[in-house]
């Protein structure tokens, strides 16, 4: 139901999802995507499977790993260059952890604003297909569940 909804409302992504999973069932992989290109490979044996709800988690595989397989290419990529700004330019800020397509840093207050510019910066400079805007949302807080936007915290170049 949903799903028919997303479909029918989106309907250059219904096709694009069919095309996936397609050639996922024609080659037996999809591969997550870098800059436009193939990156990571991940074998989907069960894209022919017998097993009904097998082979439908394989088919939501086959779209959803070039989706977020790639977010997490551009976050990987991302990750290094922040780390290598905080050390060369000694920020007072650490970066705690990644979660799937999301860094968290812990950032001193007096440099909030440089920080989340530099950030912003460092996530939106990658070359993506036919120019699909990266989107970089940031939130803070004292801890991560205390996390809000920040204003202006939505910024796409």
């Amino acid at each position: 139901a949903l799903r028919d909804a997303v479909m029918g409302s989106f309907r250059r992504y219904g096709a694009w999802c069919r095309e996936q999973t397609a050639a996922a069932r024609r080659d037996g992989v999809v591969w997550s995507l870098w800059q436009g290109r193939p990156a990571r490979r991940r074998q989907l044996w069960q894209i022919a499977d017998s097993d009904d709800k097998a082979r439908l988690r394989a088919e939501r595989i086959s779209f959803n790993t070039p989706i977020q397989g790639g977010a997490s290419e551009y976050t990987t990529a991302s990750t290094v260059e922040v780390v290598r700004w905080i050390d060369e330019d000694r920020v007072p800020a650490r970066l705690v952890l990644t979660v799937h397509d999301e860094l968290v840093l812990e950032v001193r207050q007096d440099v909030l604003r440089e920080a989340a510019w530099q950030l912003r910066s460092i996530m939106t400079s990658w070359a993506t297909p036919s120019d699909v805007p990266l989107v970089v949302d940031l939130k803070v807080g004292p801890s991560w569940g205390a996390m809000v936007p920040w204003e202006g915290a939505v910024v796409s170049c």
